[in-house]
């Protein structure tokens, strides 16, 4: 899987810091960007390698220089990398920023190496004003009515790695320069296929051949059925999380979760009620009954905030296979007295000790061994060192840490 990862950073003296997009964080921002590799399949995520973008700016000619190198060709030189290594693996994997890039899709195949890649819903070709010309409106046009009358679409099931399963609809898109016959297949899947939701539906193009009964000459690779497309671009769901105060969690794929800040919420009526219950003379009825309400406020506040870190645990190890935190010791972020009332409020050891009590283990620990979920625990402050290291070393430090902690993949490479 090729994918990039960006982390913000202040300053112009760090190597590779410019102001840049960060896909992650989804705005423009000074910081890192890296264009990393990495190895999958239902059971292990193996990091590979992690090259660091350098902006234009460092370079003496800018853009022009030959040492100049865009995030696609890093991307291309991963794959070639990765080859030379003897990696073995199904297809190459990555969004639409590199999917829509027709020259690496092209040099790809001079390769010789099979990719399943993500497309934008208006991907488009030249067609006729009164015909279809996007994937999006070709998916529309699919015949859909209801799952008795699906019209092209066919039902798939989904299985994650909880064991829960759900069921998803697939339409192999046949128009402009895609079909099962031609060099790429545009293949389009969704949980929906009447509104065709952003969060739940792929856009996706392959060069793996089509099942055919037919005679002809011998595909350059194994044939692949709409099932196992979808299963390959399935295995992206790799998450690393960075742990905020005012967001609760950033995540990889560029989403975030809100802090909720239940303590702050409930902050007012707790001192009211902490004043009243002061005011009462201690151990009489009226002073019990004042302190039993002060609990019942603390008590709120701490059952809503287990209610809501066991939630997004659940959502976070149903959705992704391979989980980096950063291993944050907690009980020294407290000792600053401007911060210890919001960090605190944030409950980080509890969503350790909870994402680790699903696993049997307990924090810091990790489950990477095992099959299924696989939890890395990343050095403290790695997303503020962020890919310095790659100057001096081939495998910077977040891959390293990846790599110690998940010992057990490397057994399971070796045994391919």
């Amino acid at each position: 899987m090729i994918d990039e990862t960006g982390v913000s950073l202040d300053g112009h003296q760090t190597a590779h810091v410019s102001r840049q997009y960060l896909a992650n964080l989804g705005k423009i921002d000074n910081g890192v960007v890296s264009v990393r590799s990495l190895w999958a399949d239902e059971r292990v995520y193996y990091p590979v390698e992690v090259e660091p973008y350098t902006p234009a700016q460092y370079e003496a000619s800018g853009k022009q220089d030959p040492a100049f190198r865009t995030k696609l060709v890093i991307a291309r030189q991963l794959v070639e990398r990765a080859r030379q290594q003897a990696l073995p693996f199904r297809a190459a994997v990555a969004d639409s920023f590199y999917g829509e890039d027709r020259t690496l899709r092209r040099e790809l195949r001079s390769l010789g190496v099979p990719y399943v890649l993500a497309l934008k819903p208006s991907h488009a070709w030249w067609h006729p004003e009164e015909v279809a010309g996007t994937l999006q409106d070709v998916a529309h046009e699919a015949g859909w009515v209801s799952a008795e009358q699906p019209g092209k679409w066919l039902r798939i099931t989904r299985t994650f790695r909880d064991g829960s399963t759900q069921d998803w609809w697939v339409v192999e898109i046949v128009a402009g320069t895609y079909g099962p016959d031609k060099t790429e297949r545009a293949i389009v899947a969704t949980t929906d296929p009447e509104s065709l939701p952003n969060l739940s539906t792929w856009y996706l193009v392959t060069n793996l051949p089509a099942p055919t009964e037919r005679p002809g000459p011998e595909p350059p690779f194994l044939p692949a059925s709409l099932e196992e497309v979808i299963r390959l671009y399935g295995l992206r769901s790799k998450l690393g999380s960075t742990l905020g105060g005012s967001t609760f969690a950033y995540l990889s794929t560029g989403e975030q979760i809100d802090n909720p800040r239940f303590f702050r919420e409930e902050e007012h009526a707790l001192a009211r009620t902490q004043r009243t219950f002061s005011k009462e003379q201690k151990s009489t009825p009226e002073w019990e009954r004042r302190r039993k309400v002060v609990a019942w406020v603390h008590e709120g506040v701490r059952w809503r905030r287990e209610d809501f870190i066991r939630q997004q645990v659940a959502c976070l190890i149903k959705r992704f296979g391979l989980i980096a935190v950063e291993a944050l010791v907690v009980r020294n972020l407290v000792k600053n007295p401007k911060l210890a009332k919001s960090i605190a409020d944030v409950a980080w050891s509890s969503f350790f000790a909870h994402l680790l009590e699903l696993c049997g283990r307990s924090w810091p620990r990790s489950r990477a061994g095992e099959p299924g979920l696989h939890i890395a625990n990343l050095p403290v402050g790695i997303d503020k060192r962020c890919r310095s290291p790659c100057r001096s070393i081939n495998a910077p430090l977040v891959v390293s840490s990846w790599i110690e902690t998940t010992r057990a993949v490397k057994t399971s490479l070796q045994k391919l």
